[in-house]
């Protein structure tokens, strides 16, 4: 036990324990180890290389675990991604055809304002030129009768 004491020494002050403590759970432990050994009929030391390889089994297993819990949360972070690539994708694409049913729609409401707006203007000067010919048709009638008005009384006066 003396051959041990600096290590027990130096583990009680790493973790803050008690030296007796130390060198109590250590005497257990090799007690403990030795009655193993009894039952199965291994040394101590074929015990402490059981003991072993079942601690690396158990630290492979949570290893593998661990890495397996990695790679799943990569591949569900993957398909997150590629989900929220293809929903913007898809965003994208209808905003884009939203935009351009709307200009769409611009376009054709202008076509058809210019077009209504011509027809309004040709219904228009259609108007006026007929306002015109009237116009011309009065002022021309209205002359015809003011010649043959003054033409009457002449004709009366020379009978």
């Amino acid at each position: 036990m003396f051959n041990n004491q600096a290590a027990i020494t130096q583990l009680s002050q790493t973790i803050g324990a008690n030296q007796t403590a130390i060198s109590t759970a250590i005497c257990n432990l090799q007690g403990l180890i030795t009655q193993v050994g009894g039952k199965v009929d291994f040394n101590s030391e074929r015990v402490i290389n059981a003991s072993n390889m079942g601690f690396n089994s158990v630290n492979q297993t949570i290893l593998t675990q661990a890495a397996q819990g990695r790679l799943e949360n990569c591949q569900q972070t993957n398909a997150l991604q590629t989900a929220v690539t293809q929903a913007s994708t898809n965003i994208g694409i209808g905003m884009t055809q939203g935009f351009n049913d709307v200009k769409n729609l611009i376009q054709m409401s202008m076509q058809n304002n210019n077009q209504n707006t011509q027809k309004i203007l040709d219904g228009l000067n259609q108007q006026t030129i007929q306002d015109l010919r009237d116009k011309l048709a009065k002022s021309e009638n209205d002359k015809l009768l003011e010649a043959i008005k003054a033409l009457k009384p002449a004709a009366t006066t020379g009978s």
